[in-house]
């Protein structure tokens, strides 16, 4: 069995790390498969033991430090048993700004953090894999190496990676156009040269999640044409069309099958109190 379990960074990281993001299986499972939906994030990719093999870059990788670039289709990713999978979720920008590189640039695939950036302390592998068995241990090494790393990068927010930050949330795409101080030409290369996305692109990305959210308070009574107004859909056809394209199943049907679907179960995590600020 897959477990996925999602912790939110220390509050001063919380601008710029969506999450930290627990994969793992157990030594007596047999290699196993999840969908991954398309989040947006460009990810740094810890794998402490076991490998992963992704459908969507026909490629397997091994322990080490990776950059995974955004995807923007749901995916499958198979596990191998005794593993230890860490994601760091980056918001959508961070990535340019951390290591001075396009996202649009990226390809579809795996990069060794070694490609990318000669200064990455990789010795953060092995103060992970000391304490495979202490979570608190492992998110508080992450807190401390992600802060000590943007403060050597003197990361300072500017208003585009705010008003990114805010899209990714909310999805409102006229309040992010009218309060960038740019054209809309200007904005949506910007845009695309920090994430790889266009700025519709993030803000359905916004929706969808939202919608997810909603699914875990009130999966018994989801009311879909109330859903679609309350998240500026255009109506209920708009909404089950969009949705569909991100996880291949009518909103209906992906209850039915919504463990498959590995961030839902970090998602469920979140309401059961298993999202922890350490």
């Amino acid at each position: 069995m897959i477990t996925s379990k999602m912790y939110l960074p220390s509050t001063i990281l919380q601008d710029w790390i969506k999450v930290f993001w627990f994969m793992e299986s157990d030594i007596n499972d047999p290699i196993q498969s999840k969908l991954i939906l398309p989040d947006g994030c460009a990810t740094i990719l810890f794998i402490l033991k076991g490998d992963m093999y992704v459908e969507e870059y026909n490629s397997t990788v091994a322990k080490g430090i990776y950059v995974v670039p955004p995807i923007s289709k749901f995916h499958k990713t198979h596990i191998s048993k005794d593993s230890c999978i860490i994601d760091i979720q980056l918001k959508p920008g961070i990535f340019t700004k951390l290591f001075n590189i396009p996202v649009e640039k990226l390809e579809l695939k795996f990069y060794d953090i070694k490609e990318l950036s000669l200064n990455f302390d990789y010795s953060i592998i092995g103060q992970l894999f000391s304490c495979l068995n202490n979570k608190y241990l492992m998110i508080k090494l992450l807190n401390n190496y992600f802060t000590e790393l943007f403060y050597k990068k003197d990361f300072q927010k500017d208003s585009l990676i705010i008003g990114l930050s805010d899209l990714y949330k909310k999805g409102n795409l006229d309040n992010f156009f009218y309060e960038q101080k740019l054209s809309i030409r200007q904005i949506q290369r910007k845009v695309k040269e920090f994430t790889g996305l266009s700025p519709k692109e993030i803000s359905k990305i916004a929706r969808f999640y939202n919608v997810l959210t909603e699914y875990r308070y009130n999966s018994e009574d989801m009311k879909f044409a109330h859903i679609a107004q309350k998240n500026n859909y255009t109506d209920q056809s708009h909404f089950i069309k969009e949705f569909k394209s991100f996880t291949s199943k009518t909103p209906k049907n992906f209850l039915f099958e919504a463990e498959e679907y590995a961030q839902f179960i970090g998602l469920s995590k979140i309401n059961n109190s298993f999202l922890h600020t350490i």
